[in-house]
């Protein structure tokens, strides 16, 4: 009878593990850390639909205060840093040239985000290189327009677009007279990026199944954004990555919407470092 009660207590012995243990829950994947930081153009390029004007960011107390921002951004620690300009481009050689000089103390960051944070942060966190993830896009609002004066819209139209310009006119005032870290962490406010969001998505009304003005016109803003986050998740594929992406602000909703439902990649809130 001996050698029956240890075979059945070996039979037993699975059934009994899982009544005490449970079931096992399999490990949470490791995820890359993501960090979208929404920026205003300090170069005032004009390139946007609406554009901000902004004061001289090489002044000493902007440069203070940009180095106070880059500390803040620094403890996030990441491992890359992905920037606004095209990679594999004439452009991307040059970046990278600026700078190595730059860590070699021989250029002076111009007034842009690119250098002023980019190329600041990189050095403190002793980086080899930055990147550039940024995609060319379609984005003919002059159609859109043109729909809405075909159809009697272009009223509505032009007042949402008034609503965005009142709000950088404002945006400029309060720029004016606060630090920088403290301004960054105000447009970094994740309510604000879902407002932008929501401003894209109210364009949705233009247009027929026919003749989708405004979707064509939001989607193909998406479309520029998905290759941007390609070329993101080609720069940084593994789990281990810490990246920082600084981005025009108008990009931050979409850059964030896209990634949110990520297996991969975990969104970290900007606004939560900046305190």
């Amino acid at each position: 009878m001996k050698p029956l009660r240890v075979f059945l207590l070996l039979l037993l012995f699975p059934v009994l593990a899982l009544l005490s243990f449970g079931p096992r829950r399999a490990a949470k994947p490791a995820r890359a850390q993501v960090m979208i930081l929404g920026s205003y153009h300090m170069g005032n390029p004009g390139a946007d639909l609406v554009n901000m004007q902004a004061d001289d960011v090489t002044t000493l107390r902007r440069q203070q205060e940009l180095q106070k921002l880059a500390e803040k951004l620094a403890r996030f620690r990441p491992t890359k840093i992905c920037l606004e300009w095209a990679p594999g481009t004439r452009y991307d050689s040059l970046v990278q040239v600026r700078y190595r000089q730059y860590q070699a103390g021989t250029y002076q960051l111009k007034r842009n985000e690119i250098d002023q944070i980019g190329f600041r942060l990189a050095k403190m966190l002793g980086h080899e290189r930055v990147y550039g993830i940024d995609a060319p896009g379609r984005f003919e609002f002059g159609e859109l327009m043109a729909y809405a004066q075909r159809h009697g819209q272009d009223g509505q139209l032009k007042r949402q677009v008034q609503s965005v310009d009142s709000m950088l006119k404002a945006d400029e005032q309060v720029l004016l007279k606060t630090p920088l870290d403290a301004y960054f962490r105000q447009i970094n406010h994740p309510a604000l990026h879902r407002l932008y969001h929501d401003w894209y998505l109210r364009l949705l009304h233009y247009g027929t199944p026919q003749e989708p003005a405004g979707s064509r016109l939001v989607a193909d803003y998406y479309e520029r954004n998905i290759r941007i986050v390609a070329n993101l998740m080609q720069v940084a594929p593994s789990p281990q990555e810490r990246v920082l992406v600084v981005y025009g602000n108008g990009h931050t909703s979409f850059l964030k919407n896209i990634l949110a439902n990520s297996s991969e990649y975990d969104l970290v809130e900007a606004y939560d470092f900046l305190k």
